[in-house]
């Protein structure tokens, strides 16, 4: 859920198979790997894809670069790259969360389902986010009863955690697709804080995406009840 997690978990299986490849391996692979988490994703893809042609065996690679890709909204090469680390390490349970979520912005719906509950069932590492993910597609699905149950325990694994809802809900709004999934996080930090004005904020800004207008200009409201005055200018310009 969290790209802590994801930096964590990285660095624990690329030790563990990275031990034995030659130097200039391991240090392309790392340096790619430092690129990736400051957000230069191009430069990531050349040396994962360096990697791979210098050691075609070792799973973690793919992994790395299908992350990589899926960052670069390459959801298919994304799979593609899963699939193979799945292929070359059958007992590696890490990536059926992060091929889930590739599965879902194809919408493949079903497939996502499928990788979500294996993720649920024997990864409690991306528990959370296997939840909330799937909560989504039950919403897409018209799940709701199923979606809302599932929310309730991400939220539960999460812990009350408000900056880390905020930050999830941030960095979803600002890649400008998943909007409904930032008006959860932001419910969820609501919930957590009530006075929280920055997710009233931008939990409007996400509900006018969805063409919910009368919630957004509510929300903006509230936002600038709580003293963000920028809500005032979006509720004069959008909510007459």
């Amino acid at each position: 859920m969290k790209r802590s997690i994801m930096s964590i978990t990285l660095m624990i299986i690329s030790i563990f198979f990275f031990s034995s490849c030659k130097k200039d391996v391991k240090s392309i692979f790392y340096n790619g790997t430092d690129k990736f988490f400051h957000n230069d994703y191009q430069a990531a893809l050349k040396d994962a894809n360096k990697a791979i042609e210098l050691a075609p065996a070792n799973s973690v690679a793919y992994y790395h670069r299908g992350n990589i890709k899926y960052a670069l909204k390459d959801y298919s090469g994304a799979i593609q790259d899963y699939n193979i680390e799945s292929e070359l390490n059958p007992n590696d349970v890490i990536i059926y969360c992060a091929r889930g979520n590739a599965k879902k912005k194809l919408g493949d719906y079903l497939g996502a389902l499928n990788d979500y509950n294996k993720s649920i069932n024997v990864s409690p590492l991306f528990a959370s986010e296997a939840y909330f993910n799937r909560g989504v597609v039950k919403d897409s699905l018209k799940d709701y009863q199923g979606a809302k149950l599932d929310y309730a325990k991400a939220k539960e694994l999460f812990q009350d955690d408000i900056l880390a809802y905020y930050n999830l809900g941030r960095r979803v709004y600002d890649d400008g697709k998943d909007y409904l999934k930032c008006v959860h996080y932001f419910d969820f930090a609501i919930d957590t804080n009530p006075r929280d004005d920055s997710s009233y904020f931008y939990r409007g800004k996400s509900k006018f995406e969805l063409g919910d207008k009368t919630g957004a200009c509510s929300d903006w409201k509230k936002a600038g009840e709580l003293g963000i005055t920028k809500a005032n200018d979006l509720i004069k310009q959008y909510c007459k």
